[in-house]
């Protein structure tokens, strides 16, 4: 499967004392290659070890903690990217074998992300290292044409105020097992999912320099108090807080 993704920032990098983020509900995929290092996240309920050797992939607007033992710091290889149809809905590891054909392109991502120059060619190489990636994650490989349709249907329309019954239609099902359906593959209810991607769409606008009243039209909202609250409620700081504090770290 090959996904339309916009890649945000990315390179490798050692940590320094400050690295980590508390209850982070990111806007964007958080994805890591962990050479080295003593990390750990915290998500739902649980504590991982950022193992070494393997490929790490955050949720997007799902909270989740990240810390280090700074006497080893985290060596890491990382990308943000925001990504059509969402490459995961939940923390995802996968083994990378060393001389395997994701190991080669993590290799040449490192490389290339050295020189800016090579900015476009590391970004094709990106993308052919999430279809190769993406054949791993199980979940993903369930996702039959129909309910793909349906999310690039939905990213193509978030600034309109969609309803799980159009979602349903435009699938061709029953809203009952459309919404059974979608909850099994994507692990949340349809309307949660769309109240999410609106609000990863007005995040992703405030962090690159929009206003409070520009980031509520790109989520689909009229009524800028409307969108303050449910902004808050979401991610737990008002829009306006979030536009001057967010600080974007690997």
């Amino acid at each position: 499967m090959k996904y339309k993704f916009d890649l945000i920032q990315n390179g490798y990098t050692i940590c320094p004392d400050s690295w980590g983020m508390k209850n982070e509900s990111a806007v964007f995929h958080r994805i890591y290659y962990v050479y080295g290092g003593e990390a750990w996240c915290s998500h739902g309920g649980k504590e991982f070890r950022l193992t070494p050797g393997r490929l790490w992939l955050f949720p997007v607007m799902q909270p989740y903690t990240l810390w280090q033992n700074t006497a080893c710091p985290l060596d890491v290889l990382w990308f943000h990217a925001e990504i059509e149809g969402w490459l995961c809905l939940k923390l995802t590891s996968l083994e990378v074998t060393a001389g395997s054909s994701v190991f080669h392109l993590l290799e040449a991502l490192k490389k290339l992300g050295e020189e800016p120059e090579h900015f476009e060619e590391l970004k094709k190489v990106f993308g052919v290292f999430l279809s190769l990636a993406a054949e791993q994650l199980p979940g993903l490989r369930e996702v039959n044409g129909r309910m793909q349709s349906v999310l690039e249907y939905i990213n193509r329309n978030t600034e309109r105020e969609l309803t799980v019954e159009a979602l349903a239609e435009y699938a061709g099902m029953d809203r009952s097992y459309f919404s059974r359906k979608f909850k099994s593959l994507f692990h949340m209810p349809p309307n949660q999912y769309l109240l999410a991607k609106r609000l990863n769409a007005a995040a992703l606008r405030l962090t690159a320099g929009a206003s409070v009243y520009e980031a509520a039209r790109a989520a689909g909202y009229a009524d800028e108090k409307a969108f303050s609250r449910a902004f808050k409620n979401y991610m737990e700081i008002p829009p306006g807080e979030y536009r001057k504090s967010h600080i974007v770290q690997p």
